[in-house]
């Protein structure tokens, strides 16, 4: 068994809704806590009352030290925070209305791939692959590799090769390092989405959730790169804005330390008000994608519009609810709601 279904394992047993688990829990990762502390500005002085705040917030509410800060805990009040469903208990549901054997595809980029080639439209390699890499580098020399399992925009790096030999030397460190990567040509927006932030690819989140006849997308948001980054997640210092489903327009935007912008920060681009452009065909192939594998039935898909139209960036068994940081509201009545009609 690995961790990862171990901890499934634990999250879904009677002693992850004690008390006493989730202070245990407090203990195990409490040297987390210095970490986001740091990142989000928190002074000396106040160190010790957050720390407090994050013990009771993961203690009590089930949240995790990042959220105190996303949702800026301190303001809220209890029905407040109740709203809020934390990542641990959109695990649970995830390990509830998921197959677990099929939602590990999306746990490698490359099983993705191959599940979802018809959506990706572009070309892509596992590095492993000498041949097929060779091939891949005859057509593309502007390209991107990523960890095959990492998450956050983690390890991601895009390369500009000049030749060929120079493409093998760019990831000759990778097969040192012993792989583990795949490589991928490089896309970029079409020109009203890039001017959003030009240095990173800006995609979409659209969670979609299947039932027996239908399938419904549930708050999607646009992903917005910062700085010199060419990801674009909230992990990495990205924004997210809050999608309105049925006009494309989002309405709302933050970023993970729980600010609010109304306007990027680097380009001056307005962003409440912005209008994803051909919206209704992403709705639709966020809709198609959701069928292939009917079951894994909550999916975040990441979708980024191309000069060549919509195309798959990767899927998420696990897709974040951080769509309520913008929202500075939970949608706990709503998650109810769908829960309850997912597991009767």
């Amino acid at each position: 068994m690995n961790s990862k279904d171990l901890k499934r394992l634990i999250r879904l047993s009677p002693v992850a809704n004690s008390r006493l688990y989730h202070l245990l829990r407090f203990y195990m990762k409490r040297r987390g806590m210095s970490a986001v502390m740091n990142k989000a500005g928190i002074s000396n002085k106040d160190e010790k009352n957050m720390a407090s705040l994050m013990k009771e917030a993961m203690v009590k509410y089930r949240w995790d030290f990042d959220e105190c800060i996303m949702y800026h805990y301190a303001e809220l009040t209890g029905s407040d925070r109740r709203a809020i469903v934390p990542e641990y208990e959109k695990n649970i549901f995830c390990d509830l209305v998921n197959d677990n054997n099929d939602a590990k595809i999306f746990d490698s980029k490359w099983k993705s791939y191959c599940h979802f080639k018809d959506y990706y439209q572009r070309d892509c390699v596992r590095i492993e692959d000498t041949d097929d890499l060779q091939l891949f580098f005859t057509k593309h020399l502007d390209f991107i590799v990523k960890p095959d399992s990492a998450a956050c925009g983690r390890g991601i790096a895009v390369y500009h090769a000049q030749n060929k030999d120079n493409a093998n030397y760019l990831i000759d460190k990778y097969l040192r390092n012993g792989g583990g990567y795949i490589v991928e040509e490089l896309i970029v927006n079409e020109p009203i989405t890039q001017s959003l932030h030009p240095s990173s690819l800006n995609t979409v989140r659209i969670p979609t959730v299947r039932y027996d006849d239908r399938i419904e997308v549930v708050h999607p948001f646009l992903r917005i790169g910062r700085g010199s980054a060419v990801v674009d997640n909230a992990g990495s210092g990205g924004i997210m804005g809050n999608i309105d489903v049925a006009t494309g327009t989002v309405y709302a935007a933050a970023d993970e330390l729980g600010r609010g912008y109304e306007i990027h920060p680097d380009t001056g681009v307005p962003l409440i008000g912005f209008t994803v452009p051909k919206w209704q065909e992403a709705l639709s192939i966020v809709r198609q994608m959701a069928q292939v594998i009917p079951s894994v039935r909550y999916v975040g898909w990441d979708v980024a519009l191309t000069p060549k139209g919509w195309v798959m960036i990767e899927g998420n068994d696990k897709g974040q609810f951080v769509f309520q940081v913008a929202d500075h509201r939970g949608f706990r009545e709503e998650f109810n709601h769908i829960r309850g009609e997912l597991i009767s």
